[in-house]
């Protein structure tokens, strides 16, 4: 939960989820994922991009332009699970394959490419790992989100929110 300013009189409470942030979550979100659930949280008040990137150990190091639409994204990756994975180096093409993959599908841009490319194939690092998480927010102007906390249900408004998106791939919370 953070706040935002989008400008001097518009200010928000924004719930940041980030589900598929490493390699194991997200394998666990796409097998798990119901898609439409997931898609329809859009017509509910949240907003979901991808939020596709690229690590090596625990550290993120690129994240991706991508040119698909959300649900294009996910569709991709729930056929592709088995995309999801640690590349190793000397793997058949290597690096260079991946990315031209995923060039060619639109996860990621061609001028990103010399970025990736100094990020993992002109190192000395023997393994990229692969992780095409989402982003989901949902927004409440600051005033609403005061009158809710007024009344004492603003905690109700998030864990109800919170319930929403994490039931779309089957975790509960309470």
């Amino acid at each position: 939960m953070h706040p935002e300013t989008e400008d001097e009189t518009v200010r928000w409470l924004v719930l940041a989820i980030y589900p598929g942030d490493t390699v194991n979550q997200a394998r666990e979100f796409f097998r798990r994922v119901r898609r439409d659930e997931f898609v329809a949280l859009v017509s509910r008040g949240w907003e979901i991009e991808p939020n596709m990137h690229y690590s090596f150990m625990s550290t993120n190091l690129h994240w991706s332009t991508v040119a698909l639409t959300s649900e294009q994204y996910l569709d991709f990756w729930l056929k592709s699970i088995g995309q999801i994975r640690q590349v190793q180096r000397d793997s058949p093409g290597g690096f260079k394959s991946i990315f031209d993959r995923h060039l060619e599908v639109g996860l990621v841009s061609s001028i990103e490419v010399p970025k990736l490319d100094e990020y993992f194939t002109r190192t000395n690092r023997q393994h990229i790992n692969v992780c095409p998480g989402f982003s989901l927010w949902f927004r409440w102007a600051l005033i609403e989100a005061e009158q809710l906390d007024g009344n004492g249900r603003f905690a109700k408004a998030v864990n109800q929110r919170l319930g929403e998106a994490l039931g779309t791939w089957g975790q509960d919370f309470e």
